[in-house]
């Protein structure tokens, strides 16, 4: 295995928890504050040193393709009237990594949305971020994929973040069931997906962070669809922990679900809360409506 420098952002769902917004705006275009979900992704990506990043969107979801666009204009206007750290954002945009997208034409499965992008990813070995899972680091340090690619330096085998959860929400998620080595990392040895409470082989769950051998992409052309004609990237990485070994990182670094409007705000308010002058707006709101 190299040095990944490839990734996939699954981004073509449609986001229905969202409507009547997501009718218009993409889920992943939806804000962390003035900043919109893929491009935190992309920050993140790029401080593990990602030089590709393959969006797998749908085609009637153009507003990810306009982000990415040059806006000459916009910046000749911004310039004009001098807001010279405006055009600095934008321009930061312009110097991400490679941005690419492959396309999706059906919602089968997050293991599907992978496979769609296997002619972009070629023979590489690469992350897997789901722009819905919110993590907010309050260092550098704490960046999921930084901590993955730490973990892949040590073992050289695929790895997932991990997550420590309360046991009662643990039937919401995808569980790990992990055995500790003796070079005390954790290996992934199965995932049951959304347990009973008391079937849970823990409380590790997996949080959408994933850096993975090329190996996958051939599990899950031979993975089975679900009744419902979806194939899980669980069912995938139960079979690279048997054939290929799977190790987890167990993340503090503060992490929402953005996928749900609860999720999202609370991200929100977290992310405001991190700025002296937005801080001190949120209290007063809080003070009032007390």
């Amino acid at each position: 295995m190299n040095t990944p420098k490839t990734a996939v952002i699954p981004a073509a769902g449609k986001g229905t928890r969202f409507l009547p917004s997501t009718k218009a705006t993409p889920k992943e275009m939806h804000p962390l504050l003035n900043v919109p979900l893929i491009h935190h992704c992309i920050e993140e990506l790029a401080q593990a040193g990602v030089e590709k990043v393959i969006i797998v969107s749908h085609k009637s979801k153009t507003g990810l393709n306009k982000y990415f666009e040059d806006h000459l204009d916009l910046k000749d206007l911004l310039k004009k009237d001098g807001k010279t750290e405006l055009v600095n954002r934008l321009e930061s945009i312009e110097n991400f990594p490679e941005v690419v997208f492959s396309y999706q034409e059906e919602q089968l499965g997050l293991a599907h949305a992978i496979y769609s992008a296997k002619d972009e990813i070629k023979k590489d070995d690469f992350f897997v971020l789901l722009p819905d899972e919110i993590f907010i680091p309050s260092k550098k340090e704490e960046n999921p994929s930084l901590e993955l690619l730490n973990l892949f330096n040590q073992t050289k085998k695929s790895c997932i973040t991990l997550l420590e959860v309360p046991k009662e929400k643990v039937s919401s998620y995808g569980v790990a069931k992990i055995k500790e080595t003796e070079s005390n990392s954790l290996k992934v040895i199965d995932v049951i997906e959304k347990p009973k409470i008391e079937e849970a082989p823990s409380n590790l769950i997996l949080p959408g962070r994933y850096l993975l051998s090329n190996k996958i992409l051939d599990i899950i052309s031979k993975t089975k669809p679900s009744k419902n004609g979806e194939v899980y990237l669980t069912d995938s990485l139960i079979t690279l922990s048997q054939t290929d070994d799977l190790y987890g990182h167990v993340t503090k670094t503060p992490r929402f679900d953005g996928g749900s409007v609860v999720g999202f705000l609370k991200a929100n308010l977290y992310k405001a809360m991190q700025d002296k002058n937005l801080k001190s707006e949120i209290l007063e709101l809080f003070q009032r409506i007390n």
